[in-house]
């Protein structure tokens, strides 16, 4: 069910890692973009393997005619189980620090069993050992309309840098995602830009 999820960032982000980016500044604060998703998929990659067959079906407009729009965590196959969308991210002086993740989440089918939306962290380690991290799990029975989720992490003594967030789809439903905040502080440096993704090689052209 979560083999697709191990390939998260351990080849579609590798070349983040071994690329030098100059720091900007340490603070804490949110170091998502876009978490409220009012523009679009900007600041956020979908996964090619997810199966969503237009990037438009990603976002909806939820409630109806609100004006509010929300991911949707629920690509075109059913089957696929796995990462759905992440965001590169190039945090250095993370080591023992605590991370806050809140967003919202809305249960479209009212499933109740099992943990469909976990949450990743993706680090490398002073040794350069890549390292994926669900940082959160939650309870189905425990989401229904724009629910506020929240985690806490503690990022690990021998962590490097953080170079990835990313959600992913482990069980049965239809549910979206809004308002998403990652709280910790560190020193956050440019990231680059990801031209292209080969899904089958990992490999990445960067600009």
């Amino acid at each position: 069910m979560v083999k697709n999820i191990k390939v998260f960032v351990f080849k579609l982000l590798f070349l983040i890692i071994i690329c030098s980016f100059g720091p900007v500044i340490a603070y804490s604060a949110n170091v998502i973009q876009n978490g409220d998703f009012q523009d679009g998929i900007n600041n956020w990659n979908l996964y090619d393997r997810a199966g969503y067959s237009n990037v438009s079906f990603a976002i909806e407009e939820y409630p109806f005619t609100s004006g509010n729009y929300m991911f949707n965590l629920h690509p075109d196959v059913d089957e696929y189980y796995g990462l759905i969308v992440y965001q590169p991210l190039n945090l250095t002086n993370v080591a023992n620090q605590n991370i806050i993740l809140s967003m919202n989440l809305s249960n479209v089918y009212g499933v109740t069993n099992g943990q469909t939306i976990c949450a990743y962290l993706a680090y490398v380690t002073n040794t350069n050992q890549l390292i994926q991290q669900k940082i959160a799990a939650y309870n189905n029975s425990d989401i229904t309309d724009s629910t506020p989720v929240t985690a806490t992490y503690t990022v690990p003594f021998n962590a490097r840098k953080i170079i990835g967030f990313g959600l992913s789809k482990e069980g049965y439903g239809k549910f979206l995602v809004d308002d998403i905040v990652l709280e910790i502080t560190s020193t956050v440096g440019a990231l680059p830009v990801i031209s292209n993704v080969d899904k089958n090689l990992g490999h990445m052209k960067l600009q």
